[in-house]
């Protein structure tokens, strides 16, 4: 093969997943709490279950979880917030699976949260 030829890799096969994930550590610093626009950073660390192996066929069905990231709170009411939010997510089995590919993603939501105190 020539240095120009392109590889013979097989071709992705997309199939459905299901999971479950649990972030049981989390925290979020916000700023400028009394004001009506709020930023803050967060960051989190947790596990996920899927039905088949996740993000190759070579990894475990059971994986870690962990995020970071920001955004800004905008209050509509005293305790009524829309929220707009950036998370790098990553999913990793840490070396307990056959092989640890990892998978990393941008997330960004819009999201709507009511506090009762």
């Amino acid at each position: 093969m020539s240095e120009k030829e392109t590889p013979k890799v097989p071709p992705t096969i997309r199939e459905t997943t299901y999971g479950f994930g649990f972030e049981p550590a989390g925290f979020r610093f916000i700023f400028r709490p009394e004001k009506r626009i709020k930023p803050y950073i967060q960051l989190g660390a947790g596990f996920i279950f899927t039905s088949k192996p996740v993000p190759v066929p070579q990894s475990p069905r059971y994986n870690f979880i962990g995020d970071f990231g920001g955004g800004l709170m905008y209050s509509i009411k005293k305790r009524h917030t829309i929220n707009f939010n950036y998370r790098y997510f990553h999913i990793s089995n840490m070396n307990i699976g056959e092989i640890n590919p990892g998978y990393n993603a941008n997330v960004f939501s819009v999201g709507y949260s009511f506090f009762s105190k």
